[in-house]
């Protein structure tokens, strides 16, 4: 969770990639697969939210066929990255 006025980044490329950046913590190499289980969230995580965002990504770029997944963040913060397959 980035905190309050923080900025987050949306970046489109041309071979079909959206990335999304936040200047929040992080997440945990560790817990990289599972903040896209519903109603998951890591220890310590501040309270508020039901958990579901992610989850309904995934369900949605499953549904796309599209690759999501959680790379490092060469500047800190959290990047969610999907991959759109192009037709």
């Amino acid at each position: 969770m980035s905190p309050a006025g923080a900025e987050v980044t949306v970046a489109v490329s041309v071979d079909g990639r959206l990335d999304v950046i936040d200047q929040g913590p992080g997440i945990a190499t560790e817990y990289r697969e599972r903040v896209f289980e519903r109603f998951w969230r890591a220890p310590g995580s501040p309270s508020g939210g039901s958990g579901l965002g992610l989850a309904i990504v995934k369900e949605i770029a499953d549904i796309c066929g599209a690759t999501l997944r959680i790379p490092d963040a060469t500047e800190g913060g959290a990047l969610v990255s999907v991959k759109f397959v192009r037709l």
